[in-house]
């Protein structure tokens, strides 16, 4: 009897051992993955639109400083048609940006009306000025386009 109860002691002992074993499960690894790759995948999303977001604010900042640079180049003209025309007619096939003059001369009883800008380019900024050309003052219209 003693001999079989030391038998079954043994046994008793290694079932012991298998349960308690430290480690983890591959059913718990596996979970643990699922979990990391869906946290992983949701803040991939969120830095995709952050970067985008952050392409669309600097197009943005970067026509303002075109407007702004060709209305301070207006402003300062001495031959105002002249440079109005010289933009007017530049080349804008295959660069980002495309930029229009338009002037308009104010009377006692003028309406101020601008063309639309050109529907070819997704997005527009515009910003508009006072000059005095000769003696007569005229608003002068500066837009930018760019997109596709």
């Amino acid at each position: 009897m003693g001999r079989l109860g030391i038998l079954l002691g043994n046994k008793i002992r290694k079932t012991v051992l298998y349960r308690n074993q430290r480690g983890f499960s591959l059913i718990e690894i596996l979970s643990s993955i699922v979990i990391l790759s869906i946290v992983v995948l949701i803040f991939s999303n969120f830095s995709g639109s952050m970067l985008l977001s952050t392409i669309k604010s600097d197009d943005q900042t970067q026509a303002i400083l075109k407007t702004d640079g060709v209305l301070n180049q207006l402003r300062n003209s001495t031959n105002l048609a002249n440079d109005i025309a010289e933009i007017n007619n530049a080349n804008y096939a295959g660069q980002k940006f495309a930029i229009t003059v338009n002037k308009q001369s104010i009377t006692s009883s003028s309406t101020i009306a601008f063309p639309a800008p050109s529907p070819v380019r997704k997005n527009h900024l515009s910003s508009s000025t006072v000059v005095v050309d000769g003696s007569v003052p005229c608003i002068i219209a500066v837009t930018v386009s760019w997109g596709s």
